[in-house]
């Protein structure tokens, strides 16, 4: 895949084995770029163009931007619609007796309690397992502990939810030390997802690293790195 813009010399080479790391020291140009990122994965326009062997590809459909890392939330709309889905299918598929036992249990619980207070109810009979799961709060766990975990989650709950090609992280190299990083690296690898990392200023570079940095007069650097 290639990630290409008006804004820099030539595109972006984008595979799992290689990490893309974009330097940008001027504050203008990083915060117009990372709105611009932001506002393409929501389905604007920009200057910004995915494509895998000259066929244009969807960013939001391919492409995951993460730059709150503060609030990275499994638990998105889009993500529990997803796992009620999954999980109506499975309980229909093996469990359809257990579920037809809890809707006559909570039916008679109902009527009982129609009948025993000074007031009548009303309730909804054709209730499914999606008002159960709301009703007990079912979600993805999540870790809010360590950052690298949460990312890791993250990033596997979106791929199941939709299939993500390409992972845009807004200055992750403040966030996570240089173990955890090459640990990410690798398993953005193993799952065959390449990243791009948008950074304000220029740290150590890591193996896998492709580095090119556009300087605080706005010329374009390319650093050469080594390879794994």
């Amino acid at each position: 895949m290639k990630l290409s813009s008006i804004n820099f010399d030539s595109p972006f080479e984008l595979s799992p084995d290689r990490v893309q790391v974009l330097v940008v020291e001027q504050p203008g140009m990083f915060y117009g770029l990372a709105k611009e990122f932001f506002q393409q994965t929501c389905g604007e326009p920009g200057s910004f163009v995915l494509s895998d062997n000259s066929e244009m590809l969807n960013i939001p459909r391919n492409l995951l931007f993460i730059y709150d890392y503060l609030l990275l939330d499994n638990n998105e709309r889009k993500h529990i619609s997803y796992l009620y889905k999954q999980l109506q299918q499975i309980t229909e598929e093996n469990f359809a007796d257990e579920f037809n036992d809890i809707r006559q249990k909570t039916a008679e619980l109902f009527c009982k309690l129609n009948g025993t207070g000074d007031f009548e109810i009303d309730y909804n009979e054709d209730a499914g397992l999606s008002e159960i799961l709301k009703a007990y709060g079912v979600s993805f766990r999540q870790n809010e502990d360590k950052l690298l975990e949460n990312l890791l989650d993250y990033i596997g709950v979106s791929a199941m939810v939709q299939p993500v090609r390409c992972v845009v992280l807004l200055n992750v190299k403040s966030f996570l030390t240089k173990s955890e990083l090459l640990m990410f690296y690798r398993e953005m690898q193993l799952e065959e997802i390449s990243l791009f990392l948008i950074e304000n200023c220029e740290r150590e570079a890591l193996p896998m690293e492709n580095i090119r940095i556009i300087d605080k007069d706005l010329c374009e650097i390319v650093v050469q790195n080594k390879k794994v």
